[in-house]
C-alpha cells in the first residue's frame, strides 16, 4: 500500500470512530430519555402498561387465558418488581439490543465493527428499542433465525443452534406480523430438515423453548390464536376499516399521512356511508378499490425505500451496487440477504392502504445489515475503503440530525 493509500485509510478509520462517538452519544441520550428521566407512554406502550399490571395482579395462570402478549410482559415482570412498569418494559427491550449486538460481535462476521456501528444506527433510528412495546422481541428472534439461515447456506451449519430454536419459538408466538413473513419460515424451516441443525440442540433450550410454546396453549384454546396483542374491538369495526378510512381521508387532505381517524369518527362514517363503504378485513381491502391498491403501492414503495436510506445510510445502496455488478447473483448467501428485504418492501407496500410503519421491516434490515461484510470481501480493495467511508459519514450525518432533533 502507498503512502496516499495509507493517508485514505486513515481517514477512513477515522470517520468510522467520529460516527460510531455521535452513534453512542445519540443511544446515550435515547436511554436517559427512557430509563434515568422516563418520558411519558406512547402509543401502544399504554396497552403493554396494562397487559403487565394485569398480568402482575392476576397472576400467570390467569393471563395465559387472555391475550397480555405474554412473551413480552412475563420478560418485563420481573424487572417491574423495582421498577414503574413503563421502564421495567423500556429496560427489556435495550437489553434486547444489547445481547443483539453482543450475538454479532461473538459472530465475528468480516468487518464487524462496521455491522455493529449500523446495528447501533439503525436500532436507534427505528424507534422500538427505546420503548415499552414487543416489536423489539420479534425483531430480535426473527434477525437472529435470519441470520443464523444465511450462516446454513454459507457453511451448512449454524454456531449457535440453542439460541436459533428458541428465537424460533419467540418469533412465532410474539406478534401476528409472523403470519406475513411465514413463507420466508418455510424457506427456513427446508434448511432446517435438510442440514438437520438442532441434531446437537441441548436439553435446556428444548425445554426453554417448550415452555414458550406452551405458554400459548390456553390462550389458543380460548382465543384460537397466540397471546398477542390484542386489538380487537367490542364493536362490529375493524382496523382494516380504520386503516381504509385513514387513507381515504389523507388522500383527500382532511388528515396528515401516518394517522388514523378514532373509533368514534370511524363509527360516524360507517353510519353516513353504510357497512359496506369500507373493507372490513386487510385481505378484502386489497380488492376493495384495485385503483386505489395499485396507487398506495407504489406510493407505500418509495415511502418504504425513501426510510431505508434515512435508516441505513448508503447501506441500500452498496446493496443495489452489489446486484448491479451481479456480486449477489453470483453468491448465493449474498442473494438470500437480500431477497426477504425485497419480499417485505413488496407485501407491504401491497397490503397495507394506510402507513407502512418502519418496524415492520427490522428483521430483514438487521440481516442486511449483517451481510455488508461478504460484499466487501468480494469487491475491490479501492471501493471497499470508499464504501466504508460513505457509510461512515451518511451515519454520522444522520446521526447528528437525530441528536439535534432530540435536544
Amino acid at each position: 500500500m502507498n503512502l496516499q493509500g495509507i493517508q485514505f485509510r486513515s481517514v477512513v478509520d477515522g470517520a468510522f470512530w467520529v460516527a460510531m462517538v455521535c452513534v453512542v452519544f445519540r443511544w446515550m441520550i435515547l436511554v436517559y430519555n427512557a430509563i434515568i428521566q422516563p418520558q411519558p407512554p406512547v402509543g401502544d406502550e399504554i396497552h403493554f402498561i396494562s397487559y403487565l399490571q394485569f398480568l402482575s395482579e392476576k397472576g400467570i395462570f390467569e393471563s395465559l387465558s387472555n391475550r397480555l402478549a405474554i412473551n413480552y410482559t412475563i420478560l418485563a415482570l420481573p424487572f417491574s418488581l423495582f421498577l414503574d412498569g413503563l421502564v421495567a418494559l423500556r429496560l427489556v427491550n435495550l437489553l434486547l439490543i444489547s445481547f443483539f449486538i453482543l450475538y454479532i460481535f461473538k459472530k465475528k462476521f468480516d468487518h464487524s465493527k462496521y455491522i455493529i456501528l449500523l446495528a447501533l444506527f439503525y436500532a436507534g433510528k427505528v424507534g422500538i428499542f427505546n420503548v415499552g412495546i414487543n416489536d423489539a422481541l420479534f425483531a430480535i428472534s426473527f434477525a437472529v433465525i435470519l441470520i443464523e439461515f444465511i450462516c446454513i447456506i454459507r457453511n451448512g451449519k449454524t454456531e449457535y443452534s440453542n439460541l436459533l430454536l428458541i428465537s424460533v419459538a419467540f418469533s412465532l408466538t410474539t406478534r401476528p406480523l409472523v403470519v406475513i413473513y411465514m413463507p420466508i419460515y418455510l424457506v427456513i424451516a427446508w434448511s432446517f430438515c435438510k442440514f438437520n441443525i438442532f441434531k446437537d440442540v441441548k436439553f435446556a433450550a428444548v425445554i426453554s423453548s417448550s415452555l414458550v410454546l406452551l405458554m400459548h396453549v390456553p390462550s389458543m384454546v380460548v382465543n384460537h390464536s397466540p397471546s398477542w396483542d390484542d386489538k380487537t374491538t367490542e364493536s362490529d369495526m375493524t382496523w382494516a376499516q380504520r386503516q381504509y378510512l385513514a387513507q381515504i381521508q389523507a388522500n383527500s387532505g382532511l388528515r396528515p399521512e401516518g394517522t388514523h381517524p378514532s373509533w368514534d369518527e370511524l363509527r360516524k362514517y360507517i353510519d353516513q356511508n353504510g357497512g359496506n363503504s369500507l373493507p372490513k378485513t386487510f385481505v378484502e381491502s386489497i380488492y376493495f378499490d384495485w385503483k386505489l391498491t395499485i396507487k398506495e403501492f407504489f406510493k407505500d414503495l418509495y415511502f418504504s425505500f425513501k426510510g431505508l436510506l434515512l435508516q441505513t445510510g448508503s447501506l441500500v445502496f452498496i446493496f443495489i451496487f452489489g446486484l448491479y455488478k451481479g456480486i449477489a447473483l453470483r453468491n448465493i448467501a449474498l442473494l438470500y440477504s437480500f431477497m426477504p428485504l425485497v419480499y417485505a418492501l413488496l407485501v407491504f407496500s401491497f397490503i397495507i392502504i394506510s402507513n407502512v410503519e418502519w418496524r415492520w421491516y427490522a428483521p430483514v434490515v438487521f440481516l442486511l445489515i449483517s451481510s455488508i461484510g461478504w460484499i466487501f470481501e468480494i469487491i475491490e480493495f479501492k471501493l471497499v475503503n470508499l464504501f466504508k467511508l460513505s457509510l461512515s459519514l451518511s451515519t454520522f450525518s444522520l446521526s447528528a440530525i437525530g441528536v439535534y432533533n432530540l435536544f
